[in-house]
């Protein structure tokens, strides 16, 4: 098992990716995993493996939906502990959305009439 902390994991990702993060950036990245992991109940190595397989399985060549990205909009859909089985369940009933042709924004907006955090 790797020793790397999965934020610090994420933030070499983004790196070498090519998005240039501010020191903010990386705090924000810290803080998103840290409220993953409390609404979904799961470990943050686990988010960050899942949100790494999400933003495989979109388009890794579009670099719109980022792992990172992932992992904060899918815990806004989701504000409740318990309201879903965890982020890889979110993920997959999310990448479904995707691939019927809804646009991230409808997928997203979906998924929060279905949890009911946005007002």
């Amino acid at each position: 098992m790797s020793e790397i902390e999965p934020a610090s994991w994420l933030i070499a990702r983004e790196a070498n990716a090519g998005r240039a993060l501010k020191a903010e950036d990386a705090a924000k990245i810290r803080q998103s995993i840290a409220t993953a992991a409390k609404v979904f109940q799961e470990d943050p190595r686990m988010i960050a493996n899942r949100a790494v397989q999400l933003e495989a399985m979109l388009d890794p060549t579009d670099g719109r939906e980022t792992a990172v990205g992932l992992i904060a909009v899918l815990t806004d859909v989701v504000r409740e502990p318990g309201k879903v089985e965890g982020f890889g369940a979110i993920g997959q009933q999310y990448y479904n959305l995707r691939k019927t042709g809804l646009s991230e924004r409808d997928a997203l907006n979906d998924l929060s009439r279905r949890y009911g955090s946005r007002g």
